[in-house]
Parts: C-alpha cells; structure tokens; sequence
C-alpha cells in the first residue's frame, strides 16, 4: 500500500514538472523581439546607388546594383538607420523596427559633383570686313564621367553642332560683312550641362571695320583678296 501510495506520488511529481515545463517554454517563445529594415538609397536624381554601407543599430548591410537593401537581425525599437559611401553625403532615416516585421526606409544622397570643363575657340577668330565663315569648336570633359548636354548660342539663337566623338563639337558660322568704320563682334556660348552643374564658355569673334589698316579686299583673312572694296549701305 505504502509502495503504490509513492508511485502515485511520483507520477504526479513528473507531470507536474512537464506542465511546468511547457508553461516556462511558453514564456520563452513570445514574441521575436528582432525584425527587419528594407528600402532603397537614390541620389539627388532619382538614381540608385550601389555600394552604399548601411548602419541600423548593431546590424549592417549594403546596397545592391539596384541601391536596394536588406538587412535583417535588427532588434525592436526606434532605430535611425544611417549611409555611407566616398563621394556621397547621405541623408539618415527614423524607423521603428517590430518583432517579426519589416520596416521600409528610403535614404537620399548628394553625390560631390566637378563641374563640367570646356576647352573652346574660334579659326579665325578675326574676318575682313567682307564678312566670311569661322569653324567654333569646343571640347567637353567630365571628372565623374557623367553625360554631358553640349549646346551652343549665337547672336541669333541656337546653333546646330556636329559632335566629332570623344567630347569634341564644332559649327561653322557665317560673319555678315561690316560696312562700318569700326569692327563688330559676335559672341558665340558653348554650355556643357551634367544634369547638376552647367558650365559655359564664350568664344568672340571679329568682323573688321572699313577703317582697320590693311584689310581691304576680300576673302576672310586681314588684308588678302584684292581691291575689291563692297558698296557702303
């Protein structure tokens, strides 16, 4: 009797340490106390950037091709989740991670920018004042390898440019001839835009006056052509 009043006991010991068991594993596997932080890092156009070293609390991540990114592990709570990359100023986010969630977090960043460099000129930049053509060229450079918007102006608005390649253009522009004692002149402006920064050279040209010494005649160099002096209008 003794014997079978101890196994009763004792089984109840053991189901009472199971259900202790199950309750104190229960408590355990509420919920995650982790999620996860997602999104995208663009540049001040609208463009993804790839590379780019992300900081959310303890976690990292970086960007892909397509500037997006994942990173997962990070604990509940606020966190602001902060960007890195040479060359790039970044913008930092607030977000609240849940336990089990993902958040979405969309970082801007300003890329440091050179300007566009033009190298411009005109041949010649001097004309009889029979009037005559000058060949305006210019070459464009980028330091970031940006594609360039190369544009050209004239006393009379836009002027078509033939590209060469390799960041070179040229016009060929037509001087009036000058009738006055004094010279004329015309100003040519390239402009070379990256989408950020635009950058703008001027290049002048000279019609000679009737009065200039040695430039009678034509053709479109001082002092060449002849005797042939035009009518004064």
């Amino acid at each position: 009797m003794k014997a079978t009043h101890m196994t009763r006991r004792h089984s109840a010991l053991l189901v009472l340490g199971v259900v202790l068991s199950v309750l104190a594993g229960g408590c355990g596997s509420g919920s995650p106390k982790i999620g996860t932080v997602a999104g995208r890092v663009l540049d001040d156009l609208g463009a993804p950037v790839a590379g780019v070293h992300l900081l959310v609390g303890a976690s990292a991540g970086d960007t892909n091709a397509l500037g997006e990114f994942s990173i997962a592990g990070v604990s509940t709570g606020a966190h602001s989740v902060s960007a890195t990359k040479t060359g790039y100023t970044f913008s930092s986010a607030a977000v609240t991670v849940t336990g089990g969630g993902t958040v979405i977090a969309t970082l801007t960043g300003t890329r440091a920018n050179d300007a566009p460099q033009l190298t411009a000129q005109a041949a010649p930049a001097t004309v009889t004042f029979v009037g005559g053509t000058s060949t305006l060229t210019v070459t464009a450079a980028d330091a970031n390898s940006d594609t360039l918007a190369v544009t050209l102006t004239g006393p009379d608005g836009a002027v078509e440019l033939t590209s060469l390649g390799s960041g070179q253009y040229r016009a060929t522009v037509l001087l009036p001839a000058n009738n006055s004692v004094t010279a004329r002149t015309y100003n040519y402006q390239f402009a070379a835009n990256d989408g950020r920064t635009t950058t703008r050279s001027t290049v002048t040209v000279t019609v000679n006056g009737l009065a200039t010494p040695g430039d009678v005649g034509g053709g479109s160099t001082p002092g060449g052509g002849g005797p042939d002096i035009p009518n004064i209008r």
